[in-house]
């Protein structure tokens, strides 16, 4: 839930907070790539945190200054201290709340995939919770981040009753505990899963802004918003269904190209349904990469060294998304526009898809070549000499 408000809420206020302060794109964005940059930092640290007050506490101290960085936001118009303040609201909670998600699996027996889905699901619940933070005019948008503050608030006291019992959870691997050998293994989705981090984050930052500037209703836009919040809430157990049998880049290669499909509809066409069908095929894939990557990584490698794997992998995750906002606002405030940016985006997550989806293809197996023969003569047929 702290990345549907924390990260992805910001897409609703940003239209008010542009107009009201006068920004670029690239201002704008400069927003999402801090909030990128800290999780990247928070991804790194989590680990030593965890080790020093314990997952669950490193979880709930992330959570705290999530909701708290969120909130202060509707104090200050300055765009450094904005910055500052999307920062600190990083990722460690969510990756340390992926740790305790997998000592549950552990310690319940029950299946990792299940357990994983559910809590990467809980992004979408704040994704349709923060419709409640949109503002209605350009001057609103301080109310916006108070709200959304307070729905953090909530959220923590939530997660903090409900993994009271996980208080003993195992420390958090890192990826500088992985092997090379199995970091060889996890070389072709390393590249696949950065650029996922710069495109979906490219979408979730300005398709908003695109809505607005094609004159959207507010109800419009909210109400698109919802549907893509409630496609990401059931996405991860549909999809885990649809991938059972997968290998372990075609998997991710067929969420990666939904993904890419449903961002890619609203520069097609600004109709109404074409804006609602990306909600859906959007937001019914983007969560769903992480769990099929997380499960990827969980194949590809012992299983001792899966959540480093997967930490690997954050870091990549973490990189393509500190830099794929400034791209997109660099894009967009080009003559090309929005529209433009949110292109690249998507064409980058099917180009992803498709790097990923040749891996997995099936070799045709070797056969013994036979020597070509000059063309026959007139009335004279062509034949293989045959061996002794």
């Amino acid at each position: 839930m702290a990345l549907g408000l924390g990260r992805f809420g910001y897409a609703l206020l940003l239209p008010s907070m542009r107009a009201d302060l006068g920004w670029s794109y690239v201002q704008a964005s400069a927003l999402t790539a801090a909030n990128a940059l800290g999780y990247l930092v928070g991804a790194l640290l989590a680990a030593r945190v965890a080790a020093r007050i314990s997952a669950l506490g490193s979880t709930l101290a992330g959570c705290v200054v999530c909701a708290a960085s969120i909130a202060l936001c509707a104090l200050t118009a300055d765009l450094s201290q904005l910055v500052a303040l999307r920062a600190a609201a990083g990722g460690m909670a969510f990756v340390c709340g992926a740790g305790l998600a997998a000592h549950l699996a552990r310690a319940t027996r029950g299946p990792a995939h299940r357990v994983l889905g559910i809590y990467t699901g809980g992004a979408g619940v704040g994704i349709v919770a923060a419709v409640a933070a949109a503002p209605d005019r350009a001057i609103d948008w301080p109310a916006g981040w108070a709200v959304l503050g307070l729905l953090g608030a909530l959220a923590t006291a939530l997660v903090a009753a409900a993994a009271a019992p996980l208080r003993h959870a195992g420390p958090v691997a890192t990826a500088s505990t992985l092997a090379p050998a199995d970091r060889r293994r996890l070389r072709s989705l390393v590249p696949a899963y950065a650029v996922f981090g710069a495109g979906y984050i490219g979408y979730m930052t300005f398709i908003v802004a695109l809505l607005r500037a094609e004159g959207r209703s507010t109800a419009t836009v909210l109400g698109f918003w919802a549907v893509l919040g409630a496609a990401a809430i059931v996405s991860v157990p549909l999809w885990t269904r649809l991938l059972r049998n997968a290998g372990p880049h075609a998997g991710p290669a067929l969420v990666l190209g939904a993904c890419g499909f449903g961002a890619l509809l609203p520069t097609l066409s600004a109709s109404l349904p074409a804006a609602l069908a990306s909600a859906v095929a959007f937001g019914g894939s983007f969560l769903a990469v992480v769990a099929a990557v997380s499960n990827s990584a969980r194949t590809l490698v012992p299983a001792p060294a899966v959540t480093a794997a997967i930490g690997a992998l954050t870091v990549a995750f973490a990189l393509g998304q500190s830099f794929g906002p400034l791209l997109g606002g660099l894009v967009a405030d080009a003559p090309a526009g929005l529209r433009m940016s949110l292109a690249l985006s998507a064409l980058a997550l099917l180009a992803g898809a498709g790097a990923l989806a040749r891996i997995d293809r099936p070799r045709a197996p070797a056969t013994e070549l036979t020597p070509t023969l000059p063309p026959a003569a007139p009335g004279r047929s062509a034949s293989v000499p045959h061996r002794r």
